[in-house]
């Protein structure tokens, strides 16, 4: 029995599909020099991304710092404000007094009491 005809047709089939299969071969291998050539880019600059992470994170940290002396500051200013006043008050009372009781030492005192 001759067998050509159906090795013939077999092979008319496979022969098709073997050019199917490696173009798609060809596509795939392609697809992975670029993945690895994609990996190689992120995994050199993924140290420069650390780095970068690393400043913005201790710049953040330097900032809440200073945020907080600068909420410290402002409170002292605050503070010293207030002491300010009242020490104020506490020495424009006897001027008052002082001011009517003698107005020649009244008229001598700073403008502001």
């Amino acid at each position: 029995m001759d067998f050509s005809p159906v090795a013939n047709a077999i092979y008319a089939i496979a022969a098709p599909v073997y050019a199917i299969v490696t173009v798609i071969y060809a596509i795939v291998a392609g697809a992975y020099a670029l993945a690895k050539a994609i990996y190689a880019v992120a995994a050199a600059t993924h140290p420069v991304a650390n780095a970068i992470y690393a400043i913005v994170t201790a710049n953040a940290a330097i900032a809440a710092g200073a945020q907080s002396i600068a909420a410290l500051t402002h409170a002292i200013a605050a503070s010293t404000y207030a002491v300010a006043a009242l020490t104020h008050a506490v020495a424009g009372a006897p001027c008052a007094v002082a001011g009517r009781t003698n107005p020649v030492a009244g008229a001598a005192l700073p403008v502001e009491h």
